[in-house]
């Protein structure tokens, strides 16, 4: 008897097994991260809003990731971005997906000529983007309820009231653990400043979101998950294509996160996106295989601890790990956590840096128009 079982089970791992390998070999995405080496997997994050019947891209962002480096870069695409459409007039982006989906009347249709027109207006001839992955407010509070509740740090006020949309906001400042629906109104707070500001809080987020949800026992949850991207998502990545992802970043570092935004400038109402600046900010950057860097990094570092000389004493460590501190000094507000903001193209910066210092989460945010490579924000976290 137990023979025969033990036959039966070695059969049924060898089916799953074969099919398993045969699923992998015909997913692009699955078969990209099998093979490893150089390949880059592109996908269109596409955050829908519901107003007034009609769906926007609240939030737009692409996920390159480097297989072999495994760097998740991730291109905050501006929902004020300048496009233009049907005829040449001028439009936001976030416009184009309700558009579409008013005249093709299908999610599915819509998502694909939504991806083609930013394959072709955004990134033709630099990145091929074949998958997208199309998420509601309901999906994205669900997850968060699954995952449990993420902490992050306010450093102001954010207070806001839409009533005709329902949207009420209001987070004073210090450490919260926020559930599904506070989380949802934590992104989309845009407060007095631009959606760049809020594209920021988005990254940061992103960041202590992996670092919440990485728990021992986060695999228990898998099915509440698969139910939950099964009944609130559109893509065509497919099934096994999501569970290679997801099997892909178990475990995977934030340190490993590269964040752009696409550049551009404030023209009337819209941002003005720059290729020629996207050329050399972005796409080269993510497409080098970088030497290391000869010259040294310049940091400042701010002092947020309240802690008297955390900044000096920060200040000698990472000048002998062989830093540049050019500047160095107390900071505006409190802040419970140091945060190491890494604005360079190179990714291992910021993990020399919190080497040097011992603690401190890390943002990989590329920034061309930095004056220094890092700026580190001293928390109370930290032992000099």
């Amino acid at each position: 008897m137990k023979q025969n079982i033990s036959r039966y089970a070695l059969t049924v791992f060898a089916v799953i097994l074969v099919v398993s390998i045969i699923m992998t070999g015909r997913n692009p995405v699955s078969r990209a991260l099998s093979l490893r080496g150089d390949r880059k997997v592109n996908i269109l994050l596409m955050g829908m809003d519901a107003v007034e019947a009609s769906k926007h891209t609240d939030t737009l962002m692409l996920l390159n990731y480097s297989v072999g480096e495994r760097v998740l870069n991730i291109i905050a695409i501006p929902r004020d971005t300048l496009v233009r459409y049907e005829g040449g007039r001028p439009r936001r982006i976030n416009e184009i997906y309700a558009l579409m989906r008013h005249k093709t009347s299908s999610d599915r249709e819509a998502a694909r000529e939504f991806l083609n027109f930013v394959n072709n207006n955004l990134f033709s001839g630099q990145l091929e983007i074949r998958h997208y992955v199309q998420v509601d407010y309901e999906f994205f509070t669900r997850l968060v309820d699954i995952l449990g509740k993420i902490r992050v740090e306010i450093s102001e006020p954010m207070k806001y009231d839409d009533f005709a949309g329902n949207l009420h906001i209001d987070f004073s400042t210090g450490v919260r653990h926020l559930d599904g629906k506070e989380a949802l109104k934590y992104i989309r707070y845009r407060g007095k400043g631009s959606d760049i500001r809020r594209i920021a809080r988005q990254q940061k987020f992103i960041v202590d979101w992996f670092k919440s949800a990485r728990k021992p026992l986060i695999f228990l949850q898998l099915p509440r998950i698969v139910s939950a991207f099964a009944k609130n998502t559109n893509t065509n990545i497919g099934l096994w294509g999501i569970a290679g992802l997801m099997f892909e970043f178990r475990g995977f570092e934030t340190d490993n996160i590269r964040f752009f935004t696409l550049p551009g400038k404030f023209y009337s109402q819209y941002w003005q996106y720059n290729p020629a600046a996207a050329e050399e900010n972005i796409f080269k950057i993510i497409a080098a295989t970088r030497a290391p860097r000869e010259t040294t990094y310049l940091v400042e570092v701010w002092n947020a601890s309240g802690k008297t000389g955390a900044a000096r004493a920060a200040r000698d460590a990472l000048i002998k790990s062989g830093f540049n501190v050019v500047e160095w000094g107390n900071y505006s507000v409190y802040q419970q956590r140091t945060v190491i903001n890494n604005m360079c193209e190179e990714v291992s910066a910021g993990l020399v840096a919190r080497n040097a210092l011992g603690s401190g989460d890390i943002i990989n945010r590329y920034d061309a128009s930095r004056t220094v490579d890092i700026s580190i924000i001293i928390g109370e976290d930290y032992e000099p």
